[in-house]
């Protein structure tokens, strides 16, 4: 069995001041009517709100289990829902109600879905059946054994494995499963659920309804197009002598870059395995000066970022050369960058950028020593003339960044529609992948890089982001393994997101109509989900545990597994959440306050925004005692709830949670009005 250790903090802040009048802070007052909680619900349900307001209710939204399912402006709040829509079992109702000055309120019936009727005799002798359900996980065309990751353990205690394997689970178990993205040659493309296409993220979920059968499908690379052989500038000057849209076939080998190529719209860069687009050039001519070789003559240096930003330090202590984007590998290997050349030592290298020299402190003699030239990779420039790019099965590796304006010295950088699938990203100084518009970055492993994993926007889906921010930047500032700002429509689901330095899914500022949906979220140094300052949310069926490891001890407004900090309008639900050592704190719900009063942000996407109207709901949570709680002001006040989570304590008479003061016991959390229709289990 998994050992989790950790605590649940719960913490919200009051509404922040709008820009609206200061004495229209009242939100409605509203009440599910019809039916009664505990109800059986059959057929077509009659569902009726009561709502009131200081001002006036603007809207009233009907959410079914955290999705709205109908609105209405007017009173009578009155809904008529098909409760076939949803599966038989428990379900929850939730009335939202809103006023014009953005305050909401929300009540919320759980009851009991039955349309399906069974006899008393066949309920009885299928009983056993139905409490255990089947999960087969078998793989179609690899070219070796597939491991695939299982979560959580089965029945029996048995989790990973390799296919073909089945798995028994209680019915209606949610369950969650990782392909790899490599068979030998062959790379993944998609699952299918019981022979029927299901999703195209290497890891997905699955709930035990029924048995089920999920297969993982490989593809073969195949490429139809111009040949391009390894070399130097081979690719460059492929696309100089062909027009746009013309399919590069790129064979095995490395490609060395010493300019970036410029994607032209419908091109499509496509690899065979071993295919390796580098960014670095071989640096051999070393000269032995005293206990130090040097190499001159070393003029590639790139623009370095700012040491500070808002007055704080972008580089951590300990690596304060991290703002040059120049990367040394040696034999492969990364070396570590100091910034004198009295700190050079054994396994890093010093830039002397006055008199273009690399320092060595090991010799070089019959080893391969490479340093990023600057030349970008792959770009993509808005407007039109770069969209629908395809770039498949490629290798990514040495490139630097910098400051260069519109990040052409970068990797990569997609603009709208492109398809960026099944490649691999890795040493990479500033940026892997750069998705500046709406397209896709798919089964991607995206790991080992200097500062980020991938930023942007569009679809990020079923990728591994692992071991990102290689170079010491400041984890809580700009690093690690994604972020986004301003985003419209974000996908973020089925990524495995691991052991990074940084927060593991980190939306900033702004960001709407975000999906968070199927991602396993484990061992980051910071949170692993950060929803900041942003709004309409859903984060939902994900898998986190042990992030937040940096900040022991501390509470929750240092973060915890999931966070939302300043943000509205969020759905938190069906998410598997344990704050296991070294990781804190559970799920977070932050506002921020200056000398003790609220704030607000301003955004076009979001207009203004404030921890208002965050839901979390049937969630499971797994709780440890002896880690600092939260505070939380006035929670549900502002629409800020928690209902029909189930926990898991180590200790049912311990004080674990926060709402509107504490610490609380779950029963005085339950006093307080919080989660009433939460479950608390021993741990």
């Amino acid at each position: 069995m998994l050992a989790v250790a950790g605590v649940l903090s719960l913490l919200a802040a009051r509404v922040a001041e709008s820009q609206l009048s200061p004495e229209d802070i009242q939100p409605p007052t509203v009440a599910v009517t019809s039916p009664a909680a505990g109800s059986t619900l059959k057929g077509t349900v009659a569902v009726s709100v009561s709502a009131t307001d200081n001002v006036g209710v603007v809207r009233v939204d009907l959410l079914v289990n955290g999705v709205t399912a109908a609105s209405s402006m007017t009173a009578p709040y009155a809904f008529s829902w098909d409760s076939t829509t949803v599966a038989d079992g428990s379900v929850m109702l939730t009335a939202a109600a809103y006023d014009a000055a953005g305050n909401a309120a929300s009540a919320v019936v759980n009851g009991t879905v039955a349309n399906t009727t069974t006899s008393a005799v066949t309920a009885a002798s299928t009983s056993a059946a139905s409490t255990s359900s089947t999960l087969t996980v078998s793989s179609s065309n690899p070219s070796s054994g597939v491991s695939v990751r299982v979560y959580p353990l089965d029945q029996s205690g048995l989790g990973d494995g390799t296919a073909s394997l089945t798995r028994s689970y209680s019915t209606n178990a949610r369950v969650w499963l990782s392909a790899a993205l490599r068979s030998g040659s062959n790379y993944f493309v998609k699952w299918q659920k019981d022979g029927v296409d299901y999703d195209n993220a290497s890891t997905t979920s699955v709930v035990m309804d029924a048995s089920h059968t999920l297969t993982a499908i490989y593809e073969t690379p195949s490429c139809t197009g111009v040949a391009v052989y390894p070399g130097v500038n081979s690719l460059q000057n492929a696309v100089a002598a062909w027009p746009a849209g013309t399919t590069f076939c790129l064979k095995a080998g490395v490609h060395r870059m010493t300019v970036r190529i410029i994607a032209r719209s419908n091109d499509q860069y496509i690899g065979e395995t071993g295919a390796i687009l580098n960014g670095s050039q071989v640096v051999s001519a070393f000269t032995q000066v005293g206990s130090y070789w040097v190499a001159s003559g070393q003029t590639q240096q790139e623009p370095p970022f700012a040491a500070t930003a808002g007055g704080w330090p972008e580089c951590l202590a300990t690596a304060p050369a991290c703002i040059y984007p120049e990367k040394v590998l040696f034999d492969g290997q990364d070396l570590w960058q100091v910034s004198s050349l009295a700190q050079l030592s054994s396994g890093s290298f010093y830039f002397d950028y006055t008199n273009h020299q690399i320092y060595l402190a090991d010799n070089p003699t019959g080893h391969l020593v490479e340093a990023t030239n600057g030349s970008g990779g792959i770009i993509g420039y808005s407007g039109g003339g770069s969209d629908s790019v395809t770039v498949k099965n490629l290798i990514f590796e040495k490139f630097g960044g910098g400051e260069v304006t519109g990040y052409e010295h970068n990797a990569l950088k997609a603009v709208n529609g492109w398809s960026v699938v099944n490649n691999e990203f890795r040493q990479i100084s500033f940026m892997a992948v750069a998705n500046f518009g709406t397209g896709v970055v798919r089964n991607n492993s995206i790991h080992h890089n200097g500062r980020y994993g991938v930023v942007g926007g569009g679809t990020i889906e079923g990728n591994i982001l692992a071991y990102n921010n290689t170079d010491g930047w400041v984890t809580g500032t700009d690093a690690g393994p994604a972020k986004f700002h301003g985003t419209n429509g974000l996908a973020l689901r089925g990524n495995i997101v691991t052991n990074n330095q940084g927060r593991g899914l980190w939306t900033d500022y702004d960001n709407i109509n975000v999906t968070y949906e199927n991602n396993i979220i484990a061992d980051n140094v910071e949170m692993g989900i950060l929803h900041e300052a942003s709004c309409a949310a859903v984060i939902r069926n994900n898998v986190l545990r042990g992030n937040n490891s940096l900040f022991p001890g501390k509470p929750i407004s240092a973060g915890g597994q999931i966070f939302t900090r300043a943000s509205k309008d969020v759905q938190i639900y069906g998410n598997d959440v344990t704050a296991i050592l070294p990781g804190v704190n559970g799920i977070g719900v932050y506002g921020d306050f200056t000398n003790g009063v609220p704030q607000s942000y301003t955004g076009p996407n979001c207009g203004t925004i404030q921890s208002q109207n965050v839901q979390v709901h049937d969630n499971v949570v797994r709780l440890d005692v002896g880690q600092t709680h939260g505070e939380l002001w006035a929670g549900s006040a502002y629409g800020n709830t928690f209902t029909n989570n189930t926990y898991y304590l180590k200790n049912l008479a311990g004080t674990y949670f926060y709402y509107q003061g504490g610490p609380w016991t779950s029963s005085q959390f339950q006093a307080q009005g919080a989660d009433t229709t939460g479950k608390f289990l021993q741990w």
